[in-house]
C-alpha cells in the first residue's frame, strides 16, 4: 500500500507500511546586470553578502592584477571580512583534488552555513568548481556568482547547474544548486583575449541557431562589433542581455531537467571529445564545431534547408571560430553520442535545428550518417582557407 505523509498528530493505521514524501523544491535566485560591479560606490555585491559582512571569496588566479586588487578593495571600502582562496581557472579547478582543497579552506575559515556565502569571480570553469564545492559543504552553502569572461556570463552563470570532471568526461559529477545572486558585468571581461571572446560567442550562436532567429539576426548585425570589442556598444549589450533572456526561458521551466529533450543541448552532443583530446579546442569553439556538424546531418535528413546550413556557416566563420580541427576523430565523435545517450535517459534525443532558431531532435543517427557529416564538414572547412 502507498500513502500520503501524515499530517502532525494523524493517526495512522499500523499496517500501513509506506509513505508518500512530498516535498518543496525551491530554486528562486537572481540574476542582475550591474556596471561597475566592483566599484566601492556600488552597493549590489555587498547588499548580496548579506548583513553580516563576512564572506569566503574564490578567485580565479587568471584575473588581472587590477581586478584582483578591486575586489580586495571594494571589500575593505564595505567593511566586508573576506577570506580569499585563489585558484586555479580551466580544467584543473574541476579534479576533485581542487575541491578537496576548496573544501579545507572552507573549514580553516570557519565559514557559516547560512549568512557566510562563498563569492565566486571567475571564469565558467571556477564557477561550476567552486560552485559544486559550496553546493556539497554542509550540504549547501550559500554562493555567489560574478562571471568575469563572456562564456561564463552567458551560460554558466545563468543555471543552477555546478559540475567537476571525471576521468575522460567533463562535468560528470554535480549537483542542481541555485546560486543566491549572479551578477552580470561585461566590463570585467575588457581585457579578456580574443580567442576568450571567441569562444564566448559560441554559446551565443548555439541561443541563436538553436532558440531564437532574432538573436541570429541581432549577432550577424554585431559580429563585427564583438571582434572589435566594442562591449558599450548598443546592439552589443542588446545581444548580451537577449543572450541572458532566452537562457532563462528555456531553463526556467525545467531547472532540473525533467525534460531531457533540451534546446539548450545544441552544440554539446560532439563537442567533449573535441575539448579533451588531440584537438583540445576552447568549449565555445567545441561547441560552434558541433553545430557546424549537427548542422550538415539535419540538412542530410531534410530537417534544415541548404540556405539556413550556408548561413550558419558564414556565421560561426565571421565570428571566428575554426572550421577546420586537425584531430577531429570519427570514433571519438560517436563514443560521445553513446556516452550522450547514457546521460540523456537512454535516447540520443539529439538536438538538430530545424531552421534558424528552433530545433528537433534525433534519436535515430547512425554511425554512417554521422562520418558523411563528418566528411562534409571537412571539405567545407577546406574551402575556407
Amino acid at each position: 500500500m502507498e500513502h500520503r505523509l501524515s499530517a502532525p498528530g494523524e493517526r495512522r493505521n499500523v499496517a500501513d507500511t509506506s509513505w508518500t514524501v512530498c516535498g518543496d523544491r525551491e530554486a528562486g535566485y537572481d540574476i542582475r546586470i550591474v556596471e561597475q560591479v566592483l566599484s566601492p560606490g556600488n552597493p549590489a555585491l555587498a547588499d548580496a553578502i548579506g548583513v553580516e559582512r563576512a564572506c569566503v571569496t574564490v578567485i580565479d588566479d587568471g584575473l588581472p592584477a587590477n581586478v584582483r586588487d578591486q575586489v580586495e578593495a571594494y571589500f575593505l571600502a564595505k567593511s566586508i571580512s573576506s577570506r580569499s582562496i585563489t585558484v586555479t581557472g580551466g580544467e584543473r579547478v574541476k579534479e576533485f583534488s581542487a575541491i578537496i582543497d576548496m573544501l579545507g579552506a572552507f573549514e580553516r575559515y570557519g565559514l557559516k552555513r547560512a549568512t557566510q556565502p562563498v563569492v565566486i569571480v571567475g571564469g565558467g570553469a571556477v564557477l561550476d568548481a567552486a560552485g559544486f564545492a559550496a553546493s556539497i559543504y554542509r550540504r549547501g552553502t550559500p554562493y555567489i556568482r560574478i562571471p568575469t569572461t563572456l562564456l561564463a556570463y552567458v551560460d554558466a552563470s545563468v543555471g543552477v547547474k555546478t559540475g567537476v570532471n571525471f576521468g575522460a568526461r567533463k562535468n560528470l559529477v554535480g549537483t542542481f544548486q541555485p546560486p543566491q545572486t549572479t551578477l552580470l558585468d561585461s566590463a570585467l571581461f575588457q581585457t579578456l583575449p580574443q580567442a576568450e571572446i571567441r569562444s564566448g560567442l559560441g554559446e551565443v550562436l548555439k541561443l541563436a541557431v538553436g532558440c531564437d532567429a532574432d538573436l541570429f539576426d541581432a549577432l550577424e548585425r554585431s559580429a563585427d562589433k564583438f571582434e572589435q570589442r566594442a562591449f558599450d556598444d548598443r546592439d552589443v549589450r542588446s545581444v548580451l542581455r537577449r543572450s541572458i533572456d532566452i537562457m532563462i526561458s528555456e531553463l526556467e521551466p525545467n531547472l532540473y531537467e525533467a525534460d531531457l529533450c533540451r534546446r539548450v543541448d545544441l552544440g554539446h552532443s560532439f563537442s567533449q571529445p573535441l575539448e579533451i583530446a588531440g584537438a583540445a579546442l576552447r568549449h565555445g569553439d567545441a561547441v560552434a564545431v558541433d553545430i557546424l556538424v549537427t548542422a550538415i546531418i539535419a540538412r542530410n535528413c531534410g530537417a534544415l534547408s541548404a540556405d539556413d546550413l550556408d548561413r550558419i556557416w558564414a556565421l560561426a566563420f565571421r565570428l571566428g571560430h575554426p572550421v577546420e580541427v586537425a584531430d577531429l576523430k570519427p570514433e571519438a565523435l560517436w563514443e560521445s553520442i553513446e556516452e550522450r545517450v547514457r546521460h540523456r535517459g537512454g535516447f540520443q534525443r539529439l538536438p538538430v535545428p530545424s531552421r534558424i532558431g528552433d530545433c528537433d531532435f534525433v534519436n535515430d543517427l547512425d554511425q554512417a550518417s554521422l562520418f558523411v557529416a563528418l566528411d562534409e564538414f571537412r571539405a567545407r572547412a577546406a574551402g575556407r582557407r
